[in-house]
């Protein structure tokens, strides 16, 4: 149905009732009686006419791919053989033979004295080992994984093959053809299946649709299939108790929509809610049950809209009702049919003036079209459009007739429900200006026990090897992310490689790439956005008893910097770090191991990086520690920046801080320039109060510590507090990031003001109506580490998030 109320429909209808009385007045109020006029137009659309099906040759086509949209399925030559189904349940010999065509069609004549309608017959399609099942019926029918999964469903439920006959032929005919187009529709999840595995994932999709158990249980208990209608085969609408989704319309208002019961209970097995309806009457302003009169309801799910206003949200009803009945089933094969046409002719109605007889058309049509892919803010779908016409015909004068139109386009995917749709009025074939479109999209989703995407996607984190503890570093412009691994075992010791996965299927890109080093340090993202910085140390030298040596010894045995591309882990470029001068003796040296890396923001993919002292007799960050920039090229020029670490750098106002352990704790904010290096001269003390091992994050105004405090860098004063826990934020390129799970979203903040910039929902409170084995952050207490892999993609609690777009 319309997304728009039936009462805009039916205001226009009386509008119209109003408008269109001409001629004078009303019955006889001309000074001569108007002609009797036929209306040949008033009739509403017929029926289309029934397939043509000759019922003495079994025909239709074979697919032989899991995904049976696909073309390349139907292949020419594979045997299609017609059986007899047993008395017993079992499968008969073999009564008929032929092969498909080169488009995979095939037909064949039934024996002598049958027909397609028996309801006892099967098709086997087999090529090589493969063999696809399928039950016989009028028309054309399809051997495929979905014919084949509904022949085990029949086997599984029944423990034989059944036997199908009078009126149940039809049925059956909807039931092939609603897993039919349920196969088609999910497509993209089977491709590249073996259509046996494709029938099992078919099954096991459906295990969930209330109509399909529905059918199972009638034919378990009876041994035939319903006499009614069989409704959602296929879960097109995602009837589920609780499902919830997020829309928005052309104007951008965003509603919540729900599938709900008038009173508030469960929803049953089958799709609708039971309730007992107990009337009320009114005397002396005190409403009192009237005994005797309570009477028992039911109700197929309804759409309804909440708009999510600030204070107050109203509730309306918008839409349709998609139960269980045949009149609100799912269209189960393309093409229109007609649901209801009554044509309504009383002598009490008068609209033109005179005596003639004007009578009203009503008609309900809907049309199930083909399988088409669907792309919106939420992701691509493959989908089923959906399009049903409401149509009132009505005179317009004594010779003419109006025809109002009321059309809904929708588009449904399995399992997922409505995600598009689209409501137009027509009046005689052209829009109604006083009644714009409407169209709606869908956001994200709960339903059948999962969330669909929109801004977030949630998928187990794939970022590591068990034994790793760095995150991946994602590249969303290569559609890439690249992992630290444990490579192959050197003296007992891993070596540290590298492993390229592709960021929509998980698989791996190529084979690891090795290294002769080992891992003592995280990747980092280049600023590029399409590489990484690889730290590669060599845990050996500390063996070593030859140190302090000359430079070029020293230098051989120091950590090294590879800038490695994202689309193949190829060499970019190598920085191998300069080694340290030894203090107490001029002229020699020792190895440089890496402490700090902090790549720039901007593109340039230049890195700063700060050295100690690596040797078994040294200790880390008593050493002076050598501050340098790289890359692009040769390395600049460096400077000591003295016994202490770096544990910041603030690379848009050129400013790196070292921590002293000395009271009151102070940092040092060191200016640099990847020209000159550190100007350790030119540094000044920034106040804590609290010694700091790390900042981070360090802007061009605050300072962040550990506790959630921040420090401004002008005075060295209190700054705002974090409104989050620090464990639940990060930072990136210059971006603040924190997970507000109280408010069930990502957010980001103005790093100087702490000022929400913009937020991306988690949608956890759509999987509240429900117990999956999703994590719910919206419902998690205490502290949940929030990792960032870069601006799309996020590391909760072991699940990555990729937001698609912030608000």
């Amino acid at each position: 149905m319309s997304n728009k109320p039936i009462g805009a429909l039916l205001a226009a209808v009386v509008f119209m009732l109003t408008a269109c009385g001409g001629g004078g007045g009303g019955a006889g109020g001309g000074s001569e009686p108007a002609p009797s006029v036929t209306y040949a137009t008033v009739q509403p659309p017929a029926a289309p006419p029934p397939e043509a099906a000759d019922t003495s040759r079994a025909s239709g086509v074979v697919a032989v791919g899991g995904d049976t949209w696909d073309a390349a399925g139907r292949k020419a030559g594979i045997t299609v053989a017609l059986h007899a189904i047993q008395a017993d349940g079992s499968l008969g010999p073999v009564r008929a033979t032929t092969t498909t065509a080169a488009d995979g069609s095939f037909a064949l004549a039934m024996p002598a004295g049958t027909n397609t309608v028996d309801g006892g017959w099967m098709l086997m399609a087999t090529s090589g080992g493969l063999q696809l099942r399928a039950y016989l019926h009028a028309g054309a029918v399809r051997v495929d994984a979905s014919s084949d999964a509904w022949v085990r469903m029949v086997v599984a439920t029944t423990g034989r093959l059944t036997v199908f006959t009078g009126s149940a032929v039809a049925t059956l005919k909807d039931i092939v053809a609603a897993l039919a187009l349920y196969s088609d529709a999910t497509g993209d999840q089977r491709s590249g299946l073996d259509p046996l595995l494709a029938a099992d994932a078919i099954q096991q999709s459906l295990a969930q649709d209330h109509a399909t158990r529905y059918v199972q249980d009638t034919l378990r208990n009876t041994g035939s299939l319903p006499t009614a209608g069989v409704g959602d085969v296929g879960a097109f609408f995602a009837q589920a108790d609780g499902y919830a989704a997020f829309v928005t319309n052309g104007r951008g208002d965003r509603a919540l929509l729900t599938l709900r019961g008038a009173y508030g209970v469960t929803m049953a097995a089958d799709g609708s809610w039971s309730y007992r309806a107990t009337p009320y009457q009114q005397a002396n302003g005190q409403w009192t049950p009237v005994d005797g009169r309570a009477s028992d309801g039911r109700l197929t799910p309804s759409r309804g809209y909440e708009r999510m206003a600030p204070a107050s949200p109203s509730q309306i009803q918008i839409g349709g009702v998609v139960g269980e009945y045949p009149s609100q089933s799912f269209p189960v094969r393309p093409g229109a049919r007609q649901l209801d046409a009554r044509r309504f002719t009383t002598t009490g109605l008068n609209f033109t003036g005179g005596t003639d007889e004007q009578p009203l058309a009503f008609g309900f049509t809907e049309t199930a079209g083909a399988v088409e892919t669907v792309t919106l803010a939420a992701g691509s779908f493959r989908a089923v459009r959906l399009t049903t016409e409401m149509t009132l015909v009505l005179p317009k004068t004594s010779a003419t007739v109006t025809r109002l139109v009321e059309r809904s386009t929708r588009w449904l995917v399995p399992g997922v429900g409505i995600v598009k749709e689209l409501g137009q009025t027509l009046i005689d074939g052209a829009a109604d200006p006083s009644s714009p479109d409407e169209a709606l999209q869908l956001q994200s989703a709960y339903a059948n026990g999962a969330v669909w995407p929109s801004r977030v996607t949630m998928t187990p984190a794939r970022t590591s090897d068990p034994f790793s503890t760095c995150p991946a570093i994602v590249m969303p412009a290569l559609r890439r992310f690249v992992t630290t691994e444990h490579g192959e075992l050197a003296s007992g010791t891993p070596r540290m490689a590298l492993a390229l996965w592709d960021m929509d299927t998980g698989a791996r890109v190529g084979a690891a790439r090795q290294f002769s080093g080992n891992q003592t340090y995280c990747l980092a993202a280049a600023g590029d956005g399409r590489s990484v910085l690889v730290p590669e140390a060599f845990s050996e030298r500390n063996l070593l008893t030859i140190w302090p040596a000359d430079a070029a010894t020293a230098t051989a045995q120091s950590d090294v910097i590879h800038h490695v591309s994202g689309a193949d882990l190829s060499e970019l470029a190598t920085y191998r770090l300069p080694a340290v001068p030894e203090p107490n003796a001029p002229g020699l040296y020792r190895p440089a191991a890496l402490a700090s890396l902090y790549p720039a923001p901007d593109g340039s993919t230049r890195f700063l990086a700060g050295t100690v002292i690596s040797t078994y007799t040294g200790a880390l960050g008593f050493a002076p520690q050598h501050v340098q920039v790289f890359g692009p090229g040769l390395a600049s020029a460096r400077a000591d920046v003295g016994a202490t670490l770096v544990i910041g750098a603030d690379w848009a106002s050129g400013r790196l801080y070292t921590t002293l352990n000395v009271e009151p704790y102070p940092l040092r904010l060191v200016p640099f320039t990847a020209a000159t290096g550190a100007d350790v001269a030119a540094s000044r003390l920034v106040r804590t109060g609290l010694f700091a091992n790390n900042l981070w994050h360090a802007g061009s105004q605050l300072l962040y510590l550990n506790d959630g405090r921040t420090i401004r860098v002008a005075d060295g004063s209190d700054g705002p507090r974090l409104p989050y826990a620090t464990v639940e934020c990060a930072t990136r390129a210059g971006q603040l990031f924190c997970l507000d799970h109280l408010g069930d979203r990502l957010v980001r903040l103005n790093a100087d003001t702490l000022e929400l910039q913009a937020s991306a929902d988690l949608g956890s409170f759509l999987r509240r109506f429900s117990n999956p084995a999703a994590p719910n952050f919206g419902e998690l207490y205490g502290t949940m580490p929030l990792t960032i892999v870069d601006e799309s993609s996020f590391i909760v609690a072991g699940v990555e998030l990729r937001v698609g777009r912030w608000r």
